[in-house]
């Protein structure tokens, strides 16, 4: 089992006593609750960027979101396993790059989607040799992180290599 996030606690972000209680038990002190919006320091996701997934597609391309019907996912979307994000649930992920549903899929993380205003990232992955610019993952993601605020991180020097900012 492994844990990628911003802190070990998983708190209620909807009440800020209860990130300030877990917070405490967890580390025996309390962080201002603006602590987890800021932007992660450089290079903190140079440990996944590069890495290769295997991920489970839990709402296939096509598919119409759980709780909101109207949003239709125009990419495959789903978790790694056993790879667990700050919210506790296990990393989510959008896979770019295959144009049909799909149940599961093996590829490489290009870039992380930070959220400025909410506890978990999105991981993007593609398939092996296949890569987005910056304006083109945001254009594929924006289905849903139009709701959120957030960065896209990427590992720029490779992006400049290979011309693709």
């Amino acid at each position: 089992m492994l844990y990628i996030g911003r802190r070990w606690a998983v708190p209620d972000v909807n009440n800020s006593n209860d990130l300030g209680e877990v917070e405490k038990k967890m580390t025996g002190k309390v962080t201002n609750r603006t602590e987890w919006m800021k932007p992660p320091e450089e290079g903190y996701y140079s440990g996944v960027i590069g890495t290769t997934v295997t991920c489970k597609i839990d709402r296939p391309l096509g598919s119409a979101h759980p709780k909101h019907p109207d949003i239709i996912y125009p990419v495959n979307y789903g978790f790694v396993p056993e790879v667990f994000a700050g919210d506790g649930a296990e990393q989510d992920v959008y896979i770019l790059g295959v144009d049909k549903p799909l149940e599961e899929f093996t590829g490489k993380v290009l870039a992380v989607y930070h959220r400025l205003n909410d506890v978990e990232d999105k991981w993007i992955v593609v398939p092996e040799g296949v890569s987005f610019g910056r304006e083109e993952i945001l254009q594929k993601i924006e289905f849903q992180e139009k709701f959120f605020e957030g960065e896209l991180y990427m590992a720029e020097k490779l992006c400049e290599y290979l011309n693709i900012l």
